[in-house]
């Protein structure tokens, strides 16, 4: 049985954050809960996360 090493080469992990950080850092406002944010907090300078609670305490629900 193959490795995923052997599989997917050595630099897979960073090629698949590369891709991830190039596709989604044009359209940030798409990483609201979920794992993309994780993934541009760690790879995109400035970027922060838009927070679940401050969005529906600051929401004008009645």
């Amino acid at each position: 049985m193959q490795s995923w090493r052997s599989i997917l080469g050595p630099t897979y992990k960073t090629g698949i954050l590369r891709e991830f950080t190039r596709s989604v850092a044009p359209r940030p406002q798409t990483t609201f809960c979920n794992f993309k944010a994780d993934i541009l907090a760690r790879f995109v300078p400035g970027f922060v996360r838009a927070d679940f609670v401050d969005a529906v305490m600051e929401s004008p629900w009645d």
